[in-house]
């Protein structure tokens, strides 16, 4: 026999039990006086009923109900359409159980009753007309029952499109692009990275760049809509995810963009922000067979020891960009030639003249010597062979500056610096303007130079080393920074440099805060031949990384009191311009005060290493052009003076100035004017004869 709590009545059955038994009894034993006294009777029976049940335990077994709880709270917690079911199912149990009532009560076919409860759920106003009695009381509690219902439905569908608004505002939708430039990763260098790819989408008119990283997607909008950049036309797309997923790959198209763009992390220390890159560069890769045809990586790493790993698992798919790599060399290149950070961020831009490749049949056969005069809105600077040459054992096809003796072939390129890729063509009948007589410049002995380095580089060590290559023997270098000595010797054996070892520079540490102007005034800064201003970085977990502001602000003044220094002790402000500062600076709107201040030089870091994987992005070619560049041995940008092209009072176009740079084995870029603050790359008048100061610059592309 079962006991009282086995028994799986519950009292919802015992009411049913209690209605139904009082309207059956009704309906046979006094049919034509059935009202609504069956109903009150039955009412009264199932509520005497449903109290024995709760008093005596009449209910469902404890275990049993844990387990139908666990089940609906798994079930609502996994499928999205548990809402939706179970409002449907409580619709078709009012109705069902509203349809029997109504039988029981008035005698009548189910479907008619059950279209009659249907009506009432629906309409609130269906029962008024409704005489007194046991159907008013049905259609009362059914109408109340689809009151809730309403509710119950009205608030599913206000949570269900809150739900989908607000995946659309945090960007977990697919994004539907093709041919689109995907950034993975947000840092310092994306807003000017979608800068570079905005101007260089601008000559058609549209593009699309997608952005994917950890950051919120409402955030990264908000960065962007702020940050005061024109994007011409391009849509950018934003949605949150980590890239190192590829189902987050997926989602944001992947495989079919033009290009991908790895982003190094700034939150992670150097190797494990690489250790990350290598890993999305490991998921992108996966998406792609080894024989699909797939876009071009370009990854930025922060530690150039590490990039012999992408090399293992790319399969010749990734371009590598070592960031402080380059900015360490621009920065050593910088020191030893005014105005060249300007310059080079001119060139590496999109906006104003940079760099293409492009094949003209027409041009097949002939000389590079008359192909470097053979573009009126261009200036030729190289050759790129179709079929790889061999020199000094190394397999080449990008030549810089080349011979005037090499041809053209069939399918070769011609590397040229131009306004725009369609800005330019060539005339192959343009006859090549004869250099005249070169004047007499003989180039000044190298001799030992001073060399101040302010504050700390994680690469330092390479700095050093690609200083001293470059440097005559006796020449000194100081270093002033928050490091004591002893740890500055360390970090640089650290980083594989032996001070002992440097063949032409000598090392002299100090420690100081550079923007103490007591820290600057006990250095001889009068005697130095170039100052560095380096921006900050962290030393330790208790110095964080400052923001752009704080280091550029920093900087600046900085730059101030070495200029005021150097003014007062050398006594003329003209003999404090001739000593080169260079200023690294972070934030683009520092730049604006820089060249307000005057009387110095300053490297854009950030935007520069921007405007190289945006290159990069759109020609794969640009890596090997940039190393070419950055090299050791190779050509290099110069900034050398008018008096080596050009005779006093002598009046020439430029076109002669390029013709007897071309004799003297360089090729001539463009000219700074000492009257003007601005560089002009590929002038526009190059016919227009002028006569040149003996203090104007030519900027040239050559081997020294």
């Amino acid at each position: 026999e079962k006991t009282a709590a086995q028994q799986p009545m519950t009292p919802i059955l015992w009411f049913l039990l209690g209605v139904a038994t009082d309207s059956v009894l009704d309906l046979l034993f006094d049919p034509e006086d059935y009202s609504n006294s069956s109903l009150v009777v039955g009412t009264l029976l199932a509520l005497a009923l449903g109290a024995l049940s709760l008093r005596f335990g009449l209910r469902l077994p404890e275990s049993s109900r844990a387990r139908l709880e666990y089940r609906l709270d798994y079930w609502f917690s996994t499928s999205k359409s548990s809402k939706p079911l179970a409002l449907l199912a409580a619709t078709l149990t009012l109705m069902c159980l509203g349809s029997v009532f109504l039988v029981l009560v008035q005698p009548q076919s189910i479907y008619t009753a059950t279209w009659l409860v249907w009506t009432w759920i629906i309409d609130t106003g269906a029962h008024t007309d409704i005489e007194p009695g046991g159907v008013r009381y049905i259609s009362l509690v059914v109408t109340l029952g689809g009151m809730m219902l309403f509710a119950v439905l009205v608030g599913l569908l206000t949570e269900t499109i809150s739900e989908e608004v607000d995946n659309l505002r945090k960007g977990k939708s697919k994004v539907l692009e093709e041919g689109h430039t995907l950034i993975l990763n947000w840092s310092d260098k994306t807003l000017p990275l979608i800068r570079e790819l905005a101007l260089a989408n601008a000559s058609v008119g549209h593009g699309v760049v997608v952005l994917m990283s950890e950051v919120d997607k409402e955030e990264m909008e908000y960065r962007i809509a702020n940050s005061g950049i024109d994007l011409l036309g391009t849509k950018v797309v934003c949605r949150r995810g980590d890239p190192t997923i590829v189902m987050n790959l997926e989602k944001v198209s992947c495989p079919s963009a033009k290009s991908i763009i790895i982003l190094s992390e700034q939150s992670h220390t150097p190797d494990e922000a690489d250790a990350r890159s290598l890993r999305a560069v490991l998921s992108v890769v996966q998406l792609f067979s080894p024989t699909q045809l797939s876009p071009h990586i370009v990854c930025e790493l922060q530690d150039i020891d590490n990039s012999h790993l992408l090399s293992l698992v790319s399969q010749d798919r990734v371009e590598v960009v070592v960031s402080h790599d380059i900015i360490g060399r621009l920065m050593i290149q910088c020191s030893r030639q005014p105005s060249l950070g300007v310059i080079l961020g001119e060139v590496l831009s999109f906006q104003g003249s940079e760099i293409y490749f492009k094949e003209w049949p027409q041009l097949t056969g002939m000389r590079f010597g008359h192909i470097a005069f053979c573009f009126e809105h261009a200036i030729p600077v190289g050759i790129k062979k179709r079929i790889p040459i061999n020199v000094g054992g190394e397999k080449k096809t990008i030549f810089l500056n080349p011979s005037d003796e090499m041809t053209l072939e069939a399918g070769d390129s011609v590397i040229v610096v131009a306004e725009d890729d369609d800005s330019y063509f060539p005339r192959p009948s343009m006859a090549a303007p004869g250099p005249g007589s070169l004047p007499p410049f003989t180039q000044p002995p190298r001799t030992p130079e001073r060399f101040l380095f302010l504050n700390w580089r994680r690469d330092m060590d390479d700095m050093i080393a690609e200083l001293d290559k470059q440097v005559a023997k006796g020449s000194v270098l100081y270093l002033m920074n928050s490091k004591s000595v002893d740890e500055q010797v360390k970090a640089l054996r650290q980083g594989g440099l032996d001070p002992d070892k440097l063949r032409n520079l000598r090392l002299v540490h100090r420690t100081g805060n550079s923007v103490v102007r007591r820290n600057l005034e006990e250095l001889r800064l009068e005697e130095f031949d170039s100052v560095l201003i380096l921006a900050e970085e962290p030393g330790n977990e208790q110095n964080p990384l400052p923001s752009h502001h704080q280091s550029d602000s920093r900087s600046i003044a900085t730059l101030l009191i070495v200029r005021e220094i150097q003014t007062h002790r050398l006594h003329k402000a003209a003999e404090a311009d001739r000593l080169t500062l260079v200023s690294e600076v972070l934030d683009p709107h520092t730049r604006d005060l820089v060249q307000a201040i005057g009387r110095s030089d300053y490297v854009m870091s950030n935007d520069i290493v921007a405007a190289v994987m945006a290159q990069i992005s759109e020609s794969r070619d640009m890596n090997v052009v940039l190393q070419e560049l950055l090299r050791d041995e190779g050509c290099e940008f110069y900034v050398k003076p008018m008096e080596r092209y050009v005779w006093p009072d002598e009046e020439i176009c430029f076109y002669d100035i390029m013709a007897r740079a071309r004799a003297r084995g360089e090729i001539a870029l463009g000219y700074k004017l000492n009257s003007e603050n601005r560089s002009y790359i590929n002038p526009v008048d190059k016919s227009k004869r002028r006569f040149w100061s003996d203090k104007d610059f030519v900027i040239t592309l050559s081997d020294d």
